[in-house]
Parts: C-alpha cells; sequence; structure tokens
C-alpha cells in the first residue's frame, strides 16, 4: 500500500498541537496505577477513559443500571472488581508487549476477548468492542483502538481486509472476529508507516489512530461540500 506521507504529518501537527497531552495523561494514569486490585484505582480509569473517550460504553448496560446516575459504569467497574485476579493477568500478560508480531497480534486480540467477556454480566452479551480496546490502549500504547472513526479511517485509505485464515489465525478461540480484522488492517498501515518514518516517530500506533480519525472526519467533510 502507498503510505500517504504528506496527510499524516499534517494529522501529527494537529495532535501534537491539541490532542497529546490529553492522551499522556491517561498514559500517565494507567502507568502509575497499573492494576486492579484498588478500587479506587479502578474507579478512576473506568471513568476517565469511559467518559472522555466517548465510548459508549454505558449505552450497553442493563436498562436497571442506567436509571440511576452512573449507574451503567458503576455495574462495569463491580464486574471488574468482581474479576480482580483474571484482570490483572490480561493487564500482566498486555505489558509484556512491547512490538507488533504476528504472535503479540495474537494475544492482543485475545485479552481483547478475555475482558470484553468480563464486562458481559453488566452489559447484557452486548459487544463492549470500542470501550475495551481504549482501556487496554492505555495500558499499553501499542493496542490500537477501535471506533467508528478508526474504520471508516481505514477504509478511506483502502487497507485490503485480511484473509479468511490470517484472520481465524488472530482470532484464536477466544477473540472478537470485528477486532481481530481491524487490528490486522492497522498494522499493515503500521508497517507501512514504519518504512517510510524517521525510527524516533514514538507513540506511533497512537499517532496513527489519530491519523484514520483524521481520514474520517475529513472526507466527511469532503461530503458535505460536494453535496
Amino acid at each position: 500500500m502507498d503510505f500517504p506521507v504528506k496527510e499524516y504529518t499534517d494529522s501529527v501537527k494537529r495532535y501534537d498541537g491539541r490532542i497529546k497531552l490529553l492522551d499522556q495523561t491517561l498514559y500517565d494514569l494507567c502507568r502509575g496505577h497499573p492494576n486492579h486490585s484498588n478500587p479506587a484505582e479502578v474507579h478512576a480509569k473506568l471513568w476517565i477513559i469511559a467518559r472522555t473517550l466517548a465510548s459508549g460504553l454505558e449505552k450497553k448496560v442493563h436498562k436497571t443500571a442506567e436509571k440511576k446516575q452512573g449507574g451503567g459504569l458503576r455495574s462495569v467497574e463491580d464486574a471488574l472488581l468482581k474479576s480482580r485476579p483474571k484482570m490483572d493477568e490480561i493487564f500482566g500478560t498486555l505489558r509484556t508487549i512491547a512490538e507488533p508480531s504476528s504472535e503479540n497480534l495474537a494475544t492482543i486480540v485475545r485479552m481483547h476477548g478475555e475482558l470484553s467477556r468480563i464486562l458481559t454480566c453488566a452489559t447484557g452479551g452486548r459487544s463492549a468492542r470500542s470501550f475495551v480496546s481504549k482501556y487496554m490502549h492505555f495500558h499499553n500504547p501499542v493496542v490500537p483502538i477501535y471506533d467508528s472513526l478508526a474504520v471508516k479511517g481505514i477504509k478511506a485509505i483502502k487497507i485490503p481486509s485480511p484473509s479468511k485464515g490470517a484472520s481465524r489465525a488472530v482470532v484464536g478461540v477466544s477473540g472478537d472476529e470485528k477486532y481481530a480484522q481491524f487490528v490486522l488492517r492497522f498494522y499493515q498501515l503500521y508497517e507501512a508507516a514504519k518504512r517510510l518514518l524517521p525510527s524516533s516517530d514514538e507513540g506511533l500506533t497512537k499517532r496513527l489512530d489519530y491519523f484514520l480519525i483524521h481520514k474520517a472526519e475529513g472526507r466527511a467533510s469532503k461530503r458535505k461540500r460536494t453535496r
């Protein structure tokens, strides 16, 4: 694929000027409080990430929880705290991943699937795909963020879908198919960027995430102008 260097560079300027400090604050929060045994730490991470990044998590919870102010997130918080040993196992594994590889991608998708299942008691079985990816990302910036804008951005760049065999290999027995397909497409973009960008370009996964948002929003603006 042809990596759009100029568009990426433009998006990085905007990211560094407006968004980076917010993201760094979330990284620092999760880096300073990486585990899930302290209720206050879980509360802070959950509420700040879920609401700052407009994850839509509260729309996924049971209707009975929604009737109380903050009830949706409280039910999710309870689910996380009830699964403390598993949560620390998931995020302990996640901390071992430093660079993308086929093995690491499969681990990310597996951890995403396991965390998603922990939340099913709060969401009534509805997918919390986007929130889970965002929560994981701020604990380890290598994890790609999945949401509607990122998907639109991937499509706008015309990154080809992975083969069924590649997707199945990453999904394994516990992963999420849609997230696995997105991760594989994202890392095609990641690898193309690494070949062309300076090796000192830190935080590449998050910069590419913002680039996808930039691409999706630009495409939407262009459609409005042509109507």
